[in-house]
């Protein structure tokens, strides 16, 4: 949690915990209460949230490793702060997430998100998705935010649903993504560089393996050119310098 001088509700004291000279428990919240604290449910055994869907809150909400949790149901109305569900492995859905965070929002490593389904709408600064290993479509994100996140989500085959509107997209390790038209807009240049870089890597990578297999092909039936081949093709040297010049194909 960032360092925010705000005061914390967790397990211990979710139940009692004092506000305006007043103890307070928040499965007994009126509607439009304003909670004055960061909130922090990370690592419990809970398999769903308390209801603080007519609350707000001031400070960060954390459920981090959550192993139980398969829904977002109960979350605050608004999160001021930063809204953190990374490492859920049983978090299947969105739904129920807070859909105004003042601050970031991460769900990484929720290794059973399939959508963005339900994310919030509106994110003041960073959307993380990183390492949802199961993540197929970014419909569903919000339309602005400042940096986005969603490297090594192994499944992803574009970017379609991103947002529109960010300085910086990462989008390392999607090895199955081929082009990134659906990109934001308004990149910075450097990460419009660095996207454009990966893609034209995997391309070229991609095209000197064909080649190989070709040139295999043609030796098939010549055991000693084919031995021979396959000592200078399998050789680190030569797929540096051949995906180098296989990259000028795809400028």
């Amino acid at each position: 949690m960032r360092n925010n001088n705000l005061p914390t509700i967790d397990l211990e004291n979710m139940h009692n915990f004092s506000q305006d000279g007043k103890v307070w428990d928040v499965d007994n919240l009126p509607e439009g209460f304003v909670i004055k604290a960061n909130i922090n449910f990370s690592k419990s055994d809970m398999s769903e949230l308390p209801d603080l869907s007519r609350v707000s809150v001031i400070g960060d909400f954390y459920c981090e490793e959550c192993q139980n949790l398969t829904t977002l149901q109960g979350s605050p109305r608004e999160v001021i702060g930063d809204f953190y569900c990374s490492d859920c492995y049983n978090l299947t859905t969105l739904k129920g997430a807070s859909q105004k965070v003042g601050g970031d929002f991460c769900c990484a490593v929720c290794t059973n998100l399939k959508t963005l389904d339900g994310a919030p709408q509106k994110v003041g600064r960073d959307f993380g998705c990183p390492y949802c290993d199961k993540l197929i479509s970014l419909e569903g994100a919000p339309r602005k935010v400042r940096n986005f996140y969603c490297g090594f989500c192994t499944r992803l085959k574009s970017l379609k649903g991103c947002p529109e509107y960010a300085e910086y997209l990462e989008c390392g390790g999607c090895k199955n993504i081929r082009s990134f038209k659906d990109a934001p807009r308004n990149l910075y240049e450097p990460s419009i560089s660095e996207i454009n870089h990966e893609i034209r890597l995997k391309q070229a990578t991609e095209h000197v393996k064909k080649q190989k297999e070709k040139l295999m092909a043609k030796l098939n039936g010549q055991p000693n050119l084919q031995k021979v081949a396959t000592k200078i093709v399998n050789t680190k040297v030569f797929d540096t310098v051949a995906v180098e010049i296989a990259k000028a194909k795809f400028r």
